[in-house]
């Protein structure tokens, strides 16, 4: 399962406690849960690819969730 969730820049920032991205109409295709206990991974992307109405480009980024699958090797005992 992977997660995309797209934010953008909060133009409307008027204090230091108000957050820089946001996404006040968030939509998810499809029930999504997140299993206490599971290891996930998060990533971060800027993405000045897309363009507001005016043709200007949008301050956004993406953030990916998903299940980390990466599997620490075993350890090896030491020698000694």
């Amino acid at each position: 399962m992977t997660i995309w969730i797209n934010c953008f820049k909060n133009e409307n920032k008027t204090n230091d406690t108000q957050p820089i991205y946001k996404n006040n109409k968030l939509t998810v295709q499809e029930d999504t849960v997140l299993k206490a206990g599971t290891i996930y991974q998060v990533a971060m992307w800027k993405d000045d690819s897309k363009v507001d109405t005016h043709g200007n480009p949008l301050k956004m980024v993406k953030i990916k969730i998903e299940e980390n699958t990466y599997e620490k090797p075993e350890e090896e005992e030491a020698p000694f």
